[in-house]
């Protein structure tokens, strides 16, 4: 996965929100389309089955983007909680403030 493509990751999730309206109003004009022109032979359905698989491969992707966003922040979190807890003050090779008020 190429990092860089990290920054179009808000604009995956406001397309997950976004594209299956899109997808309903593409298979509703579909339909609207095939009643009028050849309402005994219906076409529109491979329309309707093709528009599923985006909305499930959008939705896939902002998935992705939220566990990745969601696993960096909870390591980041991890480490900042290791970083500033009790024990690094115990860990570490200079006099805490705590100390110096005793």
């Amino acid at each position: 996965m190429n990092p860089l493509n990290l920054l179009d990751a808000p604009a995956a999730v406001i397309k997950a929100v976004i594209f299956p309206f899109h997808a309903l109003f593409v298979v509703g004009l579909c339909f609207f389309i095939n009643w009028f022109t050849s309402p005994g032979e219906w076409w529109a359905q491979w329309v309707a089955f093709g528009m599923t698989i985006a909305v499930m491969c959008v939705w896939a992707r902002a998935l992705r983007v939220l566990v990745t966003t969601v696993g960096l922040a909870g390591g980041a979190y991890l480490v900042y909680r290791w970083w500033t807890g009790r024990k690094a003050a115990q860990r570490a090779d200079f006099v805490s403030v705590d100390s110096l008020r005793r």
